[in-house]
């Protein structure tokens, strides 16, 4: 069963096509910004509000920081003391 873990991300990215926010959501076990618009427990046949609206993005992992964040980033977005890590194309499990 997949769920929602924050009704707005704690990143505050948007969809380009419509402005709303994404949701964090676990969907088969990843980490997914998904759109406002959908029930993460209803994801076949999805109508979102506009064509350049996109259903969701991935979490990643970012390298050398090691953290999980969205795939819209090019380079991690969280604090860093040191060096800010850049994505990869390992999923992030929840």
């Amino acid at each position: 069963m997949n769920s929602l873990v924050e009704t707005v991300n704690r990143f505050h990215v948007r969809c380009d096509g419509c402005q709303h926010y994404y949701q964090t959501a676990v969907v088969d076990g990843l980490l997914k910004l998904l759109h406002a618009k959908v029930d993460p427990n209803h994801l076949e046949n999805v109508s979102l509000p506009t064509p350049a609206c996109r259903l969701a993005y991935g979490f990643v992992r970012f390298d050398p920081c090691n953290h999980c964040c969205p795939e819209v980033f090019a380079i991690c977005p969280e604090p860093h003391a040191g060096v800010s890590g850049l994505p990869t194309k390992e999923n992030c499990s929840a």
